[in-house]
């Protein structure tokens, strides 16, 4: 290394460099590739179930809010003052 310039020392700094890392970088990603998938997965089965549920549940929700906006406000007055009755 001592007869050649620096950037021809970086260059085989970078070659040795390389050696070492770019087959543990591809052993990582066919890891970590097959990992995602099965994340997907199974992410994708769990959301799908979650969303069965809260459908259904979503739309009670809204019917019963509706249904409630709907009914009408029973209002008496009593000793001049307005009252909204309410049931228990």
């Amino acid at each position: 290394m001592n007869n050649m310039n620096k950037e021809q020392q970086k260059k085989e700094a970078n070659k040795v460099y390389r050696a070492i890392i770019d087959p543990h970088y591809e052993a990582y990603e066919a890891i970590a590739d097959s990992a995602w998938k099965a994340y997907e997965a199974i992410a994708d089965s769990a959301y799908k179930a979650y969303e069965a549920i809260i459908d259904p549940a979503l739309k009670d929700y809204e019917a019963k809010c509706k249904e409630i906006d709907e009914q009408k406000d029973v209002i008496k007055i009593i000793d001049g003052k307005r009252y909204k009755l309410i049931e228990e």
